[in-house]
């Protein structure tokens, strides 16, 4: 069974096969892991040595992240113990990860039945795997340093370069400028981050709530982020144990076609039918500081909310801004029976008229 909180759930199918489409238990996961480390079985040596191997090495947007066939092989936190190969998974309300140190012959499997259960997983796999290394071989996960890069000043008109709007995850945030230091406010947060400008062109994050409370957010311990332009985008990264991770990117508001400001309002999902039920049912189509902004909530995914630009190409076409997953995706525009429909990855939102 699987569950959310303490109800039950029904195990929906997903649309977009083969994602979720392979379940399996702890065992079975465990001799697949030590199919992999004793590198013999049903896949040869040399296919095995090939899905292990780097394969976006001259991606220039991936940075520092390392991705083979079907295989992540990097976990920041545990890179000391060698090349680190893992996979999570999830549905509705399972959370899994199977991570293997190949050249330790050491691997951990760890599974839950909730949707919540994501960081507690990743942490529950990551401890053991330290734990296991240190009773097998010795090694220690290396000290911490308490010290950061020093705190700079950064000149005004480099303050300026920094602001401006950021596309990272589901939400947007406005990056300010006040009294020489930066400020990012994101959508949903009650508050501000300041942004504290750091050697070596990074900064580390400071939440106030209200905008002047501090107060302790644990997801910015040891998180610093920086900028850097590739290929004439704006590229936002953060910083885990010395490796850079693309998160998301600076975008610039461009002109909006006429036809689009016509068409802001409410959106319905009209073709769910037997999918799993993940997307947003609603959605509502607005213009904000220059962008076209897609606001939505998924009420199946206990209210995840999410404020997605979308950048016009043509009076009907529009490309969602940022980078990574689900950006770049094009939102479609078409008149049928006299409504508007927009179509975004085969899912199909209708305008809802005004009364009056």
């Amino acid at each position: 069974k699987a569950c959310t909180g303490n109800r039950e759930e029904r195990l929906w199918p997903l649309r977009d096969i083969p994602a979720g489409g392979l379940y399996s238990n702890v065992m079975d996961l465990a001799r697949f892991a030590s199919h992999i480390m004793s590198g013999g079985g049903v896949v040869s040596d040399e296919s095995l040595r090939e899905t292990l191997k780097p394969q976006n090495v001259g991606v220039q947007l991936d940075f520092d992240y390392r991705v083979g066939l079907s295989w992540m092989l990097s976990w920041p936190g545990l890179d000391y113990a060698g090349p680190v190969i893992n996979h999570s998974g999830a549905t509705i309300a399972h959370r899994s990860v199977l991570a293997i140190i190949p050249g330790q012959k050491l691997g951990v499997v760890v599974l839950a039945n909730t949707a919540s259960a994501q960081g507690f997983v990743n942490m529950i796999a990551a401890e053991t795997l330290k734990l296991a290394l240190e009773v097998k071989t010795g090694i220690k996960p290396p000290r911490k340093t308490e010290d950061q890069p020093k705190e700079v000043e950064i000149p005004g008109e480099k303050l300026a370069e920094y602001a401006g709007y950021y596309v990272a995850g589901p939400q947007m945030a406005h990056v300010t400028s006040k009294d020489g230091r930066l400020y990012a406010q994101v959508a949903g947060l009650n508050g501000k981050v300041e942004l504290i400008p750091r050697e070596g062109g990074i900064f580390t994050g400071a939440y106030k709530a209200f905008g002047f409370l501090p107060i302790y957010v644990k997801e910015l311990e040891g998180l610093s982020l920086s900028i850097e332009r590739v290929n004439g985008r704006s590229a936002l990264l953060a910083h885990v144990n010395g490796a850079r991770f693309l998160i998301g990117e600076k975008v610039e508001p461009v002109p909006v076609p006429g036809p689009w400001l016509a068409r802001l309002g409410e959106y319905e999902l009209i073709n769910i039918g037997e999918d799993f039920p993940g997307a947003p049912n609603k959605a509502t189509l607005s213009y904000e500081n220059g962008f076209l902004v897609v606001n939505s909530v998924s009420a199946f995914l206990g209210g995840v909310s999410a404020s997605v630009p979308i950048r016009p190409v043509s009076d009907t076409e529009a490309l969602i801004y940022g980078l990574g997953r689900g950006r770049g995706e094009t939102v479609r525009i078409i008149e049928r029976n006299g409504d508007d429909i927009a179509i975004v990855s085969g899912y199909e939102y209708k305008r809802k008229k005004k009364k009056g």
